[in-house]
């Protein structure tokens, strides 16, 4: 879609000058990719409307084909880091451009985030659309992203932002850039009649959101779900986590997160039930984070040939480790299973490594555990393994892992153990 928006070579005039690009990514590249540097905050400004009279004024503005959100954190605010903003907006699929602002540090990240509409905007419908999307970035956010919000986002449809400029003692952590994906729809957002934090009073914290009188907030419940997911990425489908946490999400006294009509994309479509709705919610959850996990975790499996070598507790990382030998043991009516291996990538390959699972005659917690790993390690060596005693199978295999590492005790060392064994 074109871009329709105005400039001005200064803050200080109202005199605008329309202007149309073929692309955002063309406006982008035109407006906000080279940095100027400056001692005082002057300079060309952007609006991203049209307008029917060259004055800029509210009155004035005919259409809108920008969303831009001023993040304007302070110090004292629950940061949000570019990298965080940039990860959410392509989960979401969002085309979008991110520029530092005037008053940015590496300390307290200040800057714009830029979606483009895929349609001009009216002034009427504007409020709903950027509720619309405040909301959606609130429930990727935990309710952080409203908080650290310039208010100019709700109404202020003739606002202008300064291009690209930084101060020359500020130059270090200044940073522009696009990433493609799909424009906001306006007609979807439009249907939500989104108010979503146009009541904000932004000198207090955000209003929590109601839970069935419990104390849990929105940001407690999607924390716990976040961990409960943390702890399965990568040892489970997206399909198993997601109905793991469902099952939590429903059972556990002041959840309900995946059912909360606060949340738009928890309401049911035409045709759906609520159950269903909350089903394909939390999936979407899941699979968006997954996908922020992915991104941010970096993990070298590239195999290193090596000599194995017991050089004691090494750090705990992600690693690729070869076992080497699988024996089982049934003594005292107890059954259990000593797996031995090396470490065959990243920086601590060489490194041998001991691991022992459960079986009959041990606790129950001990004997899931045990089972849950050897279903995994089942699924990333492609063959079936139902108990200890096809843990012959796993002999001469190389899984990709989480090596942990546990704490001694009695004057003990500390000791690593397979923490994880990833499937992906």
């Amino acid at each position: 879609m074109k871009i329709q928006y105005a400039t001005q070579y200064s803050a200080r005039t109202n005199q605008v000058i329309n202007r149309e690009a073929p692309s955002f990514k063309d406006f982008f590249e035109d407006v906000l990719a080279d940095r100027r540097v400056s001692e005082n905050k002057d300079g060309k400004t952007f609006i991203p409307s049209s307008f029917r009279a060259l004055e800029r004024t509210a009155e004035n503005v005919k259409t809108i084909s920008i969303a831009v959100f001023d993040i304007d954190q302070k110090p004292t605010d629950d940061i949000i880091t570019l990298e965080e903003i940039e990860d959410v907006a392509m989960d979401m699929g969002y085309e979008h451009a991110v520029y530092t602002s005037y008053s940015n540090t590496p300390e307290c990240p200040r800057f714009r985030l830029l979606i483009p509409f895929n349609q001009p905007a009216y002034p009427e419908e504007y409020p709903f659309l950027m509720s619309a999307l405040v909301e959606e970035f609130d429930e990727f956010l935990d309710g952080r992203f409203s908080k650290v919000l310039d208010r100019c986002w709700k109404n202020e449809v003739s606002r202008c932002y300064f291009t690209f400029t930084v101060h020359p003692d500020r130059i270090n952590g200044s940073i522009s850039f696009y990433n493609p994906g799909h424009a906001a729809d306006v007609l979807d957002l439009k249907m939500r009649q989104s108010t979503y934090g146009q009541d904000f009073d932004y000198s207090q914290p955000s209003k929590p959101r109601k839970t069935g009188g419990t104390a849990a907030g929105a940001m407690g419940r999607s924390y716990e779900l976040n961990r409960l997911l943390g702890a399965m990425f990568r040892g489970s489908t997206e399909e198993q986590i997601a109905q793991r946490l469902l099952e939590h999400d429903q059972n556990t006294p002041g959840f309900g997160y995946f059912a909360d009509p606060q949340y738009s994309r928890n309401k049911p479509r035409p045709g759906e039930t609520q159950a269903q709705a909350s089903l394909r919610s939390c999936r979407a959850f899941v699979k968006s984070h997954i996908n922020w996990l992915r991104r941010k975790t970096k993990s070298d499996f590239k195999i290193v040939s090596c000599r194995g070598e017991n050089r004691g507790a090494v750090p705990q990382h992600d690693a690729a480790v070869e076992i080497y030998k699988a024996e089982r043991n049934s003594k005292n009516g107890k059954e259990s299973a000593k797996l031995s291996g090396k470490i065959v990538s990243g920086p601590h390959a060489g490194a041998l490594i001991w691991h022992t699972l459960f079986g009959e005659g041990y606790s129950e917690s001990a004997i899931r555990v045990s089972k849950e790993m050897l279903g995994r390690a089942s699924i990333a060596i492609c063959q079936e393994i139902n108990d200890l005693q096809d843990i012959n199978k796993l002999a001469g295999k190389v899984l990709n892992t989480r090596i942990k590492r546990r704490a001694g005790t009695n004057g003990y060392p500390d000791q690593n153990e397979i923490g994880n064994i990833y499937i992906e």
